[in-house]
């Protein structure tokens, strides 16, 4: 079988012909179907970016020469950091190289420029290819970037972490040249990938839209169509390594175009749609792979990020039961004049400049939760608003001075180096001996690890504080979450650098209990249980360190006066 994925190429045994690759099956049928549209669902290691956005970007790219493209992301970081360096990986297998066959961030040949169907001024975030075509990188909490822009095709990787609205939002640039490229199958149609999406876990599932467009009975027709095709290619190469007649070649070829015509018309206009598990790619990822994940994970994640088993909204209780979007923000990152200092090739300083909304002449205030994993929340009161800016956190082997340089070196910038900190009572065990758990955190962040003064100032909030049950933590996380109780600020969580926090607070079950004929809620905690590298993203440690940063007295008070009397004398966690 050839197919266009399918390194080496053979005319006979040393003679060059065509080009066989190893892929995947999925590889396969997205290179047989390669219709309008593609929107793909794929599990853990199907390599969604590396092969088959790579691979479409460079198919549109060639079918349409001089034409605008873009591609999409939620966060433009994470199109930096994540999903371009995994495309150029793909682009590199396929032997297209920068500087080569393509230049990004800077202003192409005259040559190359001349082939453009557009006049471009600007060449800051584009891929600009050599012949004439351009890709120019857009992100939804960056709509600026796409602007006023027309182009004749849309790439959207990792789609499950985009908004629906704002997606609808970008797709009116879907407009391009229709007198210049309308004949091609690829003008204005999309290429969307994403690992499948968990709605109860604040994703989006608006991928799922296209399922309802595809017309199964003309995608059938397309991979027979190909087939037929596929089918005289083979014999056309078979003819060349037996050196046969020319006239026989002649044959052979005019079947190629008249299938390739066939081909061509099968798919225009046409929505492909596929939700394909980790297994497609079991001969390249092994059987070690596998059991590696069946081992690591939850069978609820298996079965969503392996074998591609959508998720059911569950209907149990949440802990956090007020928590909505509107609670997060996705605008955070910082791209007034400091991430535009970077190349688009160079992965931009990780430290606290890049956040939009901190305010590096004020103090910080941070959550701690000791255990297993140390979970650390730096937040910041902005008027109206209590915003958590950041989340730290070390598993073992690393511990609390690990989590005291990261944040020193991440907050390295900040003038006002001084951090309010709340933790649980707990911490304070063995302060008297200078064994104390947050001790231990206040020196590493106060001191390096050769005893000299970082600077910074940790004031201790929690040293004669109670212990928070948790159906206190509850009821105030309820007043708090639906903003209707005046005195208490308006919570926001930046979504893409408290991503742990946000997962933690949505998958936090309840767990409810009667306690003489009175319902008491608590979090069921059982996911702290877990392997050491699942907790970030599946534990409700991260949400802990968000329950010792807002329920402080001052704001216990002003949620329920009567609780909070109550809580100071309480002990029972």
């Amino acid at each position: 079988m050839l197919t266009r994925s399918t390194t080496k190429v053979i005319r006979s045994f040393n003679e060059e012909v065509t080009d066989l690759r190893f892929t995947n099956k999925l590889k396969v049928v997205c290179d047989w179907i390669d219709c309008w549209v593609m929107a793909i669902v794929g599990g853990r290691g199907v390599a969604k970016s590396s092969e088959i956005q790579a691979e479409r970007t460079l198919r549109v790219a060639e079918d349409m020469p001089g034409a605008p493209l873009a591609i999409i992301c939620d966060t433009y970081v994470n199109l930096q950091t994540n999903i371009m360096p995994a495309v150029k990986m793909g682009w590199k297998r396929k032997e297209y190289y920068e500087g080569i066959h393509y230049v990004q961030n800077e202003r192409p040949p005259e040559e190359w420029l001349r082939k453009c169907s557009i006049i471009v001024d600007d060449f800051r975030h584009t891929v600009f290819f050599e012949n004439g075509s351009i890709l120019f990188f857009g992100s939804l909490d960056r709509p600026s970037l796409l602007a006023g822009k027309s182009v004749c095709h849309l790439f959207s990787d990792e789609a499950k972490f985009q908004e629906d609205k704002k997606v609808d939002r970008a797709f009116p640039i879907l407009r391009g040249d229709s007198t210049r490229y309308g004949y091609s199958t690829y003008f204005l149609g999309m290429t969307i990938t994403t690992d499948m999406p968990n709605v109860a876990e604040g994703e989006y599932d608006w991928i799922f839209r296209f399922a309802k467009k595809m017309n199964t009975e003309r995608i059938a027709l397309i991979l027979n169509s190909f087939d037929m095709l596929n089918k005289f290619r083979v014999k056309y190469y078979n003819e060349i390594n037996s050196r046969n007649r020319e006239s026989e070649l002649i044959k052979l070829q005019k079947q190629i175009d008249k299938w390739e015509y066939y081909v061509h018309k099968a798919r225009h206009e046409q929505t492909f749609f596929v939700n394909v598990g980790s297994l497609a790619n079991i001969q390249i990822l092994t059987i070690k792979y596998f059991k590696r994940l069946v081992e690591t994970l939850g069978i609820e994640e298996l079965k969503k990020s392996v074998l591609g088993i959508r998720p059911i909204l569950k209907r149990n209780l949440r802990f956090y039961t007020n928590l909505t979007e509107k609670h997060f923000y996705t605008d955070g990152y910082n791209y007034d004049g400091y991430y535009d200092k970077f190349k688009y090739d160079e992965t931009p300083v990780n430290d606290s400049r890049g956040l939009k909304y901190i305010k590096s002449n004020e103090k910080l205030e941070g959550g701690f939760d000791t255990g297993n994993m140390k979970s650390l929340v730096i937040a910041q009161p902005d008027e109206q608003y209590y915003r958590l800016l950041k989340f730290l956190y070390t598993i073992p082997p690393q511990s609390y001075r690990e989590l005291g340089m990261a944040f020193v070196e991440y907050f390295r910038y900040h003038e006002v180096k001084e951090l309010d900190l709340w933790y649980d009572r707990a911490a304070n065990n063995g302060e008297s001996m200078g064994e104390d758990p947050v001790g231990k955190l206040k020196d590493a962040i106060e001191k390096d690890q050769h005893g000299n003064r970082t600077g910074w100032v940790v004031n201790l909030k929690s040293r004669k504080q109670a212990n928070i049950p948790m159906n206190v933590e509850y009821e105030f996380m309820l007043a708090l979450l639906a903003e209707n109780t005046k005195g208490l600020p308006l919570l926001r969580m930046d979504s893409n650098n408290c991503k742990q926090i946000k997962s933690s607070m949505e998958k936090a079950p309840a767990k409810v209990s009667y306690i003489k004929g009175k319902k008491v809620v608590s979090k069921d905690k059982r996911s702290e249980r877990l392997p050491s590298e699942r907790l970030p993203m599946e534990s409700t440690n991260p949400s802990d360190a968000v329950k010792y940063l807002l329920c402080r007295s001052e704001w216990l008070a002003i949620a329920n006066p009567k609780k909070q009397r109550a809580v100071m004398g309480i002990t029972t966690r």
